[in-house]
Formats: structure tokens, C-alpha cells, sequence
């Protein structure tokens, strides 16, 4: 069962719950009313009856006959009296015995005082199907008894009842309908909900919600948003993840073919060949100059795979000064090979890293801006703002080259990084170092100017 059924079910069983025990109420009230009401109508005719038969007493003095008192009930034929006098029945012009209606009075009996300070009593009766009231009250040694047909209560009863019926009959149906189309408006947005769940697992991850509301549904909304966000910006980083892998391994299978290739031709040739001396040691020195390269690439491939997959390290507060000192230390017979000069500014700060690998990032960020530069330039490092910098006047590094030079293997001049002995791996070391150890690589560039180079604490 779906939820819109349920709850619409449960509030319909609410509401028709509500509404009959409303109109429960609202019936016996009304019923009390139109009893009390009728009641109170028959005992007023009932003491008026006493007071003019009290008069008529009066006027007629204590040994008036009974056949007197009998004309004065005659003269009211439309109510049903009977009256007893001293215990013996006098009049009765009902068709109900005066004995029946005496008995009555042993149960169920309502005593009341009427206005004059005569005590009365009144009793609810049902006679041949009648619903009535009996009103008794005594006048000196005469009790008389007045039998006071409310079958018209009844029928107000009655058409009050149809009347209630009718009108919660139709608020049920008119509350149950308006509570049904706003459960169903309310709840459209999981239907939406669902819909744009279906299009995000069949690949559409665009797919996005109305997020305007305030209530329960809009914070569904937005946290779906949210998810959908997140889901979309995984795919995205999969997607880029894959072509990165897929990038690398050609790069590799690239990079790894080219010596291989060479080192295999030498070695045939020195194997077939008639080599003079000369051209086996020319041979011999590429076979070694290729296995070197091959040999620094698997190192700092290895080295790049524990940058990124090593968990367990202890961290250390280390001088920037003390890494920068000891990566100049490092560059110097490459920058001097190149007539480079490579000049430190103000140094200062401390950050929380690895000193090694801070080391090897600061290493490789000079190795690079002396191999961009010519005889006689000068590469500097310093600090500013927060920030290490290195700062070359070599070739520089074109827009579109700039935002894919920490990718692995990708060089941006690659006749001349080969030639250099670089295999594109040094500033995505770099990389994956900063983002260690939380710190940012940036670079700014022209080609013909020069590089800069930014680490950010």
C-alpha cells in the first residue's frame, strides 16, 4: 500500500471519528434541550391547572361536593387528569388506570417546588406506546395527576437527528475529499522525488528539485539536492579519475617504450654487428644512459604511488628555511652545469610536513625552473604572504599547457625534457605532496617572461 493511501486512510478514519463524536455531542445537547424544553412547557400548563383548581377550592369552600370538582376536571377534556381524593380516585377521564400511574411514581420519581412553594413530583412514563410525563401535585386533600403527551419532543428528536446526520454526513465527505487533495499535493513532490531517482540511477545526475518549500518536504528536497550534487561530482571525479588512469598507463606504456626500444636495437646490434671500438662504447654509453632513465623513472613512479596511498606518518613542524637550504644545496651542480644562479630571498615560517618530502618538493620546483632557464639567468626562491616561491626568466609555459602540467608523464615541451633527462613526474610529486600535507600548488606563466611557482602553507 502506498504511503499516500495510508494517510489519506488514517485521516479519513480521523476525521469520521472526529465528525460522529462531534455530532454525538452536538445531538444530545440538542435532545436535553427539546426534553427540557417540552418539560417545561407541560409542568407550566401542569401549575396552572393546580392554581385555578385551588382558586375554584377557595371559592368553593371546604364542603364543596365532589360532583363539583368533577365538573371542573370535565371542563378540561383535552387534559388528561386524574385526581384522587384522600387515596379514592375521584376523576379520571384517561384511558390509563389510576393505580398503574401511582406505582409509577415508586420509581423513577422527580420531586420539583413550584413557585407558590407547592412541592410537586414528576415522572418520565411510556403509555400505549406514548411517550409522557406525569406531573403530580396535591392541593389539600385532593393529588391530582396531569399525563402530558411529548410525542412531538420525539419527533423534534427525530428530525434534529436527520438533520445532524445529513450535515456531518456531508463535512465527512467534503473533509475527507479537500484532506485527500492536499495529502496528494502535499506528497506529489515524492513522486518528483522518485522520478528524479529513477533519472540519476539511469545516469541523468542534472536531475534536480524544486527546493523552494519550507517544511519537511523541502528539506527532503534540498538534502536530495545534495545528494545528487554529491553523486555527480563523484561521477565527475570517476570519470576524470578514469582518463587520468587511462592518460598515465599510455604515458607510461609511452615513456617506457621509447628506451626499451633503444636499448634493445643497441644490444642486437651489438650482438650482430661488426662494431668498431668507437661505436660499441658510443653504443654501451646509450644502453647506460637509457637504463638510468628507466631506473630514476621506477623510482619516482614508486615514489609517487607511497606519496598517495601511505597512511601511517609521523608529521613534524619543520623550518621552511632549513628545506629550501637543503633542496639549494641539492640543485646547485645542475644549476651550475647550466650557469644558473639560483638566489634566496627572506625565508621564513614553519609548516607541518615530512621534511624529506617537503625537501623533495622544493627540489624539484628549482630542478624545473633551472632547466627552463638559460646560461646566465637566475632562478630565486623566498617567501611572501604565506607562501614559498620560485620564480624563473626561462622559456615560461603556454595557458593551455599550464593547466595539465602535474598531471603524470605530461610535459610541455617534451623534445626538451627528454633531452633535459625528464620523464613528467617531478611537479606531480609535487602535487601529490602539497595536497598531503594540505597546502596548495599554483603557477603563473608566460612564455618568453618566465614561470612562477607557488606553495601555499
Amino acid at each position: 500500500m502506498k504511503l499516500r493511501t495510508k494517510i489519506s486512510l488514517i485521516s479519513a478514519s480521523v476525521i469520521l471519528a472526529t465528525v460522529a463524536a462531534i455530532s454525538a455531542v452536538l445531538w444530545k445537547q440538542n435532545r436535553d434541550l427539546i426534553i427540557k424544553n417540552a418539560e417545561a412547557a407541560a409542568m407550566t400548563e401542569s401549575t396552572a391547572l393546580r392554581n385555578e383548581f385551588e382558586e375554584f377550592l377557595i371559592v368553593g369552600g371546604e364542603n364543596m361536593p365532589d360532583e363539583a370538582a368533577r365538573y371542573f376536571f370535565k371542563t378540561r377534556r383535552e387534559d388528561p387528569i386524574i385526581c384522587l381524593k384522600n387515596g379514592r380516585e375521584l376523576f379520571n377521564n384517561t384511558t390509563t388506570e389510576a393505580e398503574a400511574i401511582i406505582n409509577g411514581y415508586k420509581t423513577g420519581r422527580y420531586p420539583f417546588v413550584l413557585e407558590s412553594g407547592a412541592r410537586g413530583s414528576l415522572v418520565a412514563m411510556t403509555i400505549e406506546g406514548h411517550n409522557v410525563r406525569v406531573y403530580s401535585v396535591s392541593v389539600g386533600e385532593y393529588d391530582l395527576y396531569r399525563i402530558c403527551d411529548i410525542d412531538y419532543a420525539d419527533e423534534s428528536v427525530g428530525r434534529m437527528t436527520a438533520i445532524i446526520a445529513a450535515v456531518a454526513a456531508s463535512a465527512s465527505v467534503i473533509a475527507v475529499v479537500l484532506s485527500s487533495f492536499l495529502i496528494g499535493r502535499s506528497l506529489s513532490p515524492l513522486g518528483r522525488l522518485s522520478k528524479s531517482a529513477r533519472a540519476i540511477a539511469s545516469g541523468d545526475y542534472g536531475e534536480r528539485l524544486d527546493a523552494a518549500r519550507d517544511d519537511e518536504i523541502g528539506e527532503i528536497s534540498r538534502d536530495f539536492n545534495e545528494m545528487a550534487s554529491a553523486v555527480e561530482r563523484r561521477e565527475a571525479s570517476l570519470v576524470e579519475a578514469e582518463r587520468r588512469t587511462a592518460a598515465f598507463a599510455s604515458a607510461l606504456t609511452h615513456e617506457l617504450k621509447t628506451p626499451l626500444t633503444s636499448i634493445s636495437g643497441y644490444a642486437e646490434t651489438m650482438r650482430r654487428a661488426a662494431l668498431t671500438s668507437e661505436e660499441r662504447g658510443a653504443a654501451e654509453e646509450y644502453i647506460v644512459k637509457e637504463s638510468a632513465r628507466l631506473d630514476a623513472l621506477s623510482k619516482k613512479l614508486m615514489r609517487l604511488f607511497e606519496i598517495e596511498n601511505s597512511e601511517d606518518e609521523e608529521i613534524s613542524v619543520i623550518s621552511v628555511a632549513d628545506a629550501v637550504k637543503a633542496a639549494v644545496d641539492a640543485v646547485l651542480p645542475a644549476s651550475g652545469v647550466r650557469g644558473v644562479r639560483v638566489t634566496c630571498g627572506d625565508l621564513y615560517g614553519m609548516v607541518a610536513a615530512d621534511f624529506d618530502l617537503f625537501c623533495d618538493a622544493v627540489f624539484n620546483l628549482l630542478e624545473n625552473a633551472v632547466k627552463a632557464s638559460c646560461d646566465g639567468d637566475e632562478v630565486e626562491i623566498f617567501t611572501e604572504d604565506n607562501a614559498l616561491i620560485v620564480r624563473d626568466r626561462g622559456v615560461g609555459i603556454s595557458e593551455d599547457d599550464l593547466s595539465r602540467i602535474t598531471e603524470p608523464f605530461y610535459m610541455a615541451d617534451k623534445s626538451r625534457s627528454r633531452k633535459n633527462g625528464g620523464a613528467g613526474l617531478g611537479l606531480s610529486l609535487v602535487d601529490a605532496i602539497c595536497r598531503r600535507y594540505g597546502m596548495t600548488l599554483s603557477f603563473e606563466s608566460r612564455v618568453g617572461v618566465g614561470t612562477e611557482a607557488k606553495i601555499t602553507f
